[in-house]
């Protein structure tokens, strides 16, 4: 396939870092991407709502002077959530 990119077109890259190119990609292909894209994001939304339970509970535990054994006790289970 032969793609012929103008002038304007290679500006607008220049300018913005880049480019729209439709049909380049098989609707297949792009719906494909899209799914994975979304479920990454998806994944990495979870991470993050994780991250800030176990710092929100870590915080709990200094200040009722638990151990840090004590907090990895309690991310073993989160940490098999995540991987199920």
């Amino acid at each position: 396939m032969s793609i012929t990119i103008s002038d304007e077109q290679k500006q607008l890259f220049q300018d913005e870092g880049y480019l729209i190119l439709p049909g380049v990609i098989p609707s297949e292909q792009l719906e494909m991407l899209r799914e994975e894209c979304a479920r990454f994001i998806g994944l990495m939304q979870m991470l993050r709502r994780l991250d800030t339970m176990l710092l929100s509970h870590e915080i709990g535990i200094r200040l009722h002077g638990t151990t840090l054994s004590q907090l990895a006790e309690v991310a073993r289970p989160a940490a098999k959530v995540l991987k199920a």
